[in-house]
């Protein structure tokens, strides 16, 4: 096998790897990936790399499903634009079948191909720092009717969701776990694909969430947390 590596010379991040593709990675082409940056020559996919044992995620993915994007990095980076705008692009893309990720200690990094994990300089797991730019579709089925829709984002750190070029919610900033909630209705049509896109990052270690959930518009007046009327964006309605 050939062995790469990846060396960023302000000395901030090594990554190395295995060309191989073994379970829960799969070859992504530019058009496959459309609408997100291209990762390199040879870029591969990582499925779920936040699925534990008490999530729902799999460590396989779909051809097409769920949301699709690309990882960077950003050493005490705040804000997740910044993170996207000033930090190192990273080879590799991810790929979340669903966007349900309740909070919890996450020290594992991210998984490279052959189980070879990206590192950081100092050699440590790639398990903090870091930003994801997720893009794809929200699509009602024939089991959602066409209507307005609230969301809302309990993220640790900070997420954002925009929804046809809209920003809906913004949870952004290095925080523990919180809520945000959208301050506006969005109009869903059925069998439309709406475009949208969750930017989410991870500053300082160890503990991770990231869970975007919605409601009829008609629960507007119920409270922007748990207790307030909320689901989990189904997965089943997510593509790329």
């Amino acid at each position: 096998m050939k062995k790469i590596k990846y060396i960023v010379f302000s000395g901030l991040l090594v990554l190395g790897f295995q060309n191989c593709s073994p379970q829960g990675f799969s070859q992504v082409s530019p058009q496959a990936a459309a609408g997100i940056a291209d990762a390199g020559d040879g870029a591969q996919t990582v499925c779920n790399p936040f699925s534990n044992s008490q999530s729902s995620n799999s460590s396989d993915c779909s051809t097409g499903d769920g949301l699709l994007g690309n990882v960077y990095y950003f050493l005490k980076g705040v804000g997740v634009q910044n993170y996207i705008d000033l930090g190192i692009l990273l080879p590799i893309y991810v790929q979340m079948s669903d966007l349900n990720i309740p909070q919890r200690s996450w020290v594992d990094g991210f998984p490279g191909p052959n189980g070879v994990k990206l590192t950081q300089a100092d050699g440590t797991d790639l398990n903090e720092y870091f930003a994801l730019n997720l893009k794809g579709y929200l699509q009602l089925n024939s089991s959602y009717p066409s209507g307005a829709y609230e969301f809302a984002i309990s993220s640790d750190d900070g997420a954002i969701l925009n929804i046809d070029g809209q920003e809906i919610v913004n949870n952004d900033g290095t925080h523990s776990l919180a809520w945000a909630c959208s301050g506006q209705s969005v109009q869903l049509t059925q069998g439309t694909k709406h475009n949208m896109q969750v930017r989410y990052y991870q500053g300082p270690r160890i503990y991770i969430a990231l869970q975007v959930f919605w409601r009829p518009a008609s629960m507007h007046n119920k409270p922007c947390d748990s207790t307030g009327g909320w689901s989990i964006v189904p997965a089943e309605l997510l593509s790329h």
